[in-house]
């Protein structure tokens, strides 16, 4: 809880949809960043169920995008996710 802040942006380059959703909250600790993080039922939270940034990436991937995560401790933390563009006569849209 505080005065934090939360930017989305979305983006279109070289074929794929970036969305980028960045925090100035407290980052994430370099020991879950480098193993981990999007591990399920893993949480630094008491009540939480670590599921969600695990099934964000399963999503992710599912439909051929990655996500890649930046945070600097005191200082919030980044992430970023790419996804293949597709035109609409591409997508099957029922």
């Amino acid at each position: 809880p505080g005065a934090g802040e939360v930017r989305v942006r979305t983006m279109a380059r070289n074929g794929s949809i970036l969305l980028e959703v960045a925090d100035t909250g407290h980052g994430i600790p370099e020991a879950l960043l480098g193993h981990g993080l999007f591990t399920p039922f893993r949480s630094t939270k008491r009540r939480g169920l670590g599921i969600g940034l695990y099934q964000v990436k399963t999503v992710v991937e599912a439909h051929g995008g990655h996500i890649s995560v930046q945070s600097r401790p005191g200082a919030g933390t980044t992430f970023r996710m790419a996804l293949p563009a597709r035109s609409s006569s591409e997508a099957n849209l029922t």
